[in-house]
């Protein structure tokens, strides 16, 4: 029995520390009523130092970010490559490491060097302390990381170790003279202290590049000239102090030459980190140096940083999160939880799990469960897993188990934690909790509860707040929440808003906007699906649920964005939106705010504004997986009645679902009671009185053989079948065609009677299309049927007329 708490309980306030946002997302002219409609969950402030134009809509760029790195980005068609990005996987100083290096206490001047180490760098590129003061080094220097707010972009603190691409630099000194250098080939070392290699050590390290920047691109061929290096990073070792140098790794050999030119080519102007690890084998009971190089050979490529630098015997830990776009179970429309966490994923289709465990694993094994035999035993090996379920029927199943292992050890995890708490339901809904509908959402788990963050003032960073709290002519109009791409299409009936603060009039009316969203991150022209409520629908007591119920159900299948206005409305004096979780992780955070700015909208990514907040806006989904399956691929219509009923297996009953017509721009054709025609079919839904699903195809008879494909849809899955129907010539008279004993069929005139039935059977008339023309009591006036051919059915006697 799965335990819940009431919110009243389980959350609390807070008055977060707020910073008011800088970053605007980029406009985008695609609605009349959004000026910027396009989001992102990066900060990507860059200022443009120069730009060139490489072949005809490609622009590579020279910018700066706001922690003065300087690097090389790319504009393709308009599109911009992607920031700095967060590093996903965990790394952290392992105990007992032989050596360890953060560049954690060090600064980029001139004696930023770490105790021990060394540099070796080309004339040219070696820097003053007039150079540094201006923002000019081509060499090793230690600098901030992070996106200037409150999360690093790697995971052992706020500095790395950078090197700039060599440029063209120039500055004016004290005395006003210009200063200036041209750009050379860099041949820059870093070298690490004397380090005793243990039993077992490897080096571990961070590196961050851009990899489609590494071989040199033939922009008249479009190709890369793989035998021109433009940048490179290698790892050397010494063990005579450095007179002789043993390369051990190359970027270019090891993360670069077994990809792809289109591969390279869509990664270019992108810095991404990646954890790597040498194996010191060769080294271990010796002391040496290891030396990291980087090279632009022709004076090109792009800028790198190293970081976490880590020489250890150290033990695996085994870590993995949720599919993009997954959907855990949140709060329920009573303000009720569960106590572990649990999420909905599609049936029948299949799942990417990626592991995500630290570098020093060495392989990962997944165990996941097996419907076959009820245990955790079905094996995949590597870093990578897909795998599919049956619909579930609201029993949960087990998280998938991830072990990793190296030479040291193992370590186990699952989403739900190591005593495998949670679950997954596959395919419908999650059940209800307490008797109340649960709504999905970008719920966090590991840092869970609800808060409502202000100003410190009672100013609320989602919703109402006192004039001027943003800043002179800046007023915010709308909260909205992004939800990525679910695995499959999700039916969504209600969207519900959770506050920690409200009080408005009864008749003030807060509207709800869903937006299609695609994979630029651009907002469809119009909302596909719109909803209110008003003040006195709002209910609750300190914490309140606002819940939106749609006209008609939106099938979320892509990117969406659901949209919140009217709370600036003079009816409305508090309207708080609650923050999800404290303990902020920019690359999950969801919540986007709309600002109107003397008299422009622009939208705002949460994480650019509130500090310390994960998936910062509760907005939820009352979804539903769909699932419908048929018990045939291929069936013939019966040659006498012409006629066929297929059972099938579905979550909504065969009035909700429809046939799609491919041949009319998948046109959708709702099934009906008296039936659907689709070409010469007539295709009828069924529910049993025990509430069995069926469906019935059923077509006039014909006098040549005919077939059709006809896929059904229910609003998440869709099934073909194909139907065929023979040839038939009798179409007259009366024949018995299931001689039940003792049942005939009888006229006298125009009352039809079926003799021999019993006394609480109903009789059924079928039409040549399969369609209920009657059903009732024995003895039917057939005055009632026009002129045809009719089945007749009666328990398990069937007969067919013609009248």
């Amino acid at each position: 029995m799965k335990q819940s708490k009431s919110l009243m309980m389980l959350l609390s306030l807070s008055s977060a520390v707020v910073v008011s946002a800088t970053v605007p997302v980029a406009p985008v002219e695609s609605h009349p009523e959004l000026r910027s409609t396009q989001i992102s969950n990066l900060s990507v402030e860059r200022t443009v130092l120069s730009e060139k134009e490489m072949a005809p809509g490609i622009v590579q760029r020279v910018v700066r970010d706001r922690e003065g790195h300087i690097y090389k980005d790319m504009v393709k068609h308009g599109k911009v490559s992607a920031g700095r990005q967060n590093i996903r996987k965990v790394f952290k100083a392992p105990a007992n490491a032989t050596f360890y290096e953060g560049f954690e206490g060090h600064a980029g001047e001139l004696d930023w060097l770490p105790e021990g180490w060394t540099e070796i760098n080309t004339p040219e590129n070696k820097p003053t302390l007039e150079m540094c003061s201006h923002n000019i080094n081509n060499s090793w220097s230690g600098q901030d990381t992070g996106d200037g707010y409150w999360t690093a972009i790697t995971t052992d603190g706020v500095k790395e170790c950078w090197i700039h691409f060599t440029y063209n630099w120039s500055y004016k000194n004290s005395e006003g003279e210009k200063v200036e250098g041209a750009k050379a080939p860099q041949d820059e070392w870093l070298i690490t202290p004397e380090i005793t290699v243990g039993a077992n050590d490897d080096l571990f390290f961070l590196a961050e590049a851009d990899l489609g920047s590494v071989y040199d691109y033939n922009w008249s061929a479009y190709m890369y000239e793989r035998d021109r290096i433009d940048t490179d990073l290698e790892v050397h070792v010494t063990t005579d102090g450095g007179d002789t140098w043993t390369c051990l790794w190359k970027l270019s050999e090891k993360e670069c030459a077994g990809k792809t030119d289109a591969e390279l080519y869509d990664l270019m102007g992108e810095l991404q980190y990646a954890s790597y690890c040498v194996p010191l084998t060769d080294y271990r009971g010796k002391k040496v140096k290891i030396a990291f190089r980087y090279l632009t050979p022709f004076a090109g490529g792009n800028s790198m940083a190293v970081d976490a630098v880590t020489v250890a015997a150290p033990q695996p830990e085994a870590f993995y999160t949720l599919t993009e776009g997954s959907l855990l179970a949140g709060i329920s429309d009573g303000l009720h939880s569960n106590t572990e966490p649990y999420i909905l994923i599609p049936a029948d289709k299949e799942i990417n799990w990626s592991a995500s465990s630290n570098v020093y694993t060495e392989t990962n094994s997944w165990a996941f469960y097996s419907e076959a035999s009820g245990e955790m035993t079905d094996i995949v090996e590597g870093n990578t897993a897909k795998v599919s379920y049956g619909w579930s029927h609201g029993v949960v199943i087990p998280y998938p188990v991830l072990t990793a292992s190296n030479i040291n050890g193992s370590h186990k995890y699952s989403f739900g934690g190591e005593e495998n708490k949670g679950g997954m339901y596959v395919g419908g809904r999650i059940p209800n909790l307490a008797d109340e509908t649960v709504y999905l959402g970008n719920y966090d788990y590991v840092n869970k509860g609800l808060a409502v963050p202000n100003f410190g003032n009672g100013s609320y960073c989602f919703g109402t707040s006192a004039t001027g709290t943003w800043g002179n002519n800046i007023k915010q109009t709308a909260i909205g929440n992004l939800f990525y791409a679910p695995a499959a299409p999700l039916t969504v009936t209600d969207v519900m808003l959770t506050l920690g603060e409200f009080d408005a009039d009864d008749d003030a009316v807060i509207s709800l906007e869903i937006y299609n969203v695609d994979s630029d991150g651009r907002f469809s022209a119009q909302p596909v699906a719109t909803s209110s409520v008003t003040g006195k629908e709002i209910t609750g007591f300190g914490f309140y649920n606002a819940i939106f119920h749609l006209a008609t159900p939106y099938e979320m299948s892509g990117h969406t964005f659901v949209m919140i206005k009217g709370f600036d409305s003079e009816k409305v004096r508090e309207f708080a939106a609650c923050a999800q979780s404290e303990h902020n992780d920019a690359a999950h955070n969801y919540a986007y705010m709309m600002f109107e700015i003397n008299g422009e909208e622009v939208l705002y990514s949460a994480s650019d504004a509130l500090a310390n907040y994960s998936s910062a806006l509760y907005i939820s989904l009352n979804g539903t997986y769909h699932v419908l399956s048929l018990s045939e691929e291929i069936v013939t219509l019966d040659e006498t009645t012409n006629m066929v009923e297929v059972a099938a297996n579905a979550t909504n009953s065969p009035e909700n679902w429809w046939v799609v017509d491919t041949a009319n721009d998948n046109a959708r054709l709702p099934l009906v009671a008296e039936g659907t025609t689709f070409d010469w079919l007539t295709i009828t839904p069924v529910t049993g009185a025990d509430g069995a699903y069926a469906v019935r195809f059923s077509a006039a008879p014909s006098s040549v053989q005919r077939s059709k494909t006809v896929s059904l849809g229910n609003g998440g899955t869709e099934v073909r079948i194909r139907v065929k129907q023979s040839a038939t010539t009798d179409t007259s008279g009366i024949d018995g065609v299931n001689d039940e004993d003792g049942c005939t069929l009888s006229f006298d005139g125009d009352i039809l009677t079926v003799c021999g039935m019993a006394d609480d059977e109903t009789v059924c008339i079928y039409d040549a299309y399969g369609r209920m023309v009657y059903a009732g009591v024995n003895n039917v006036d057939t005055r009632i049927l026009g002129k045809g051919i009719y089945i007749v059915r009666c328990g398990a006697y069937t007969a067919k007329f013609a009248k």
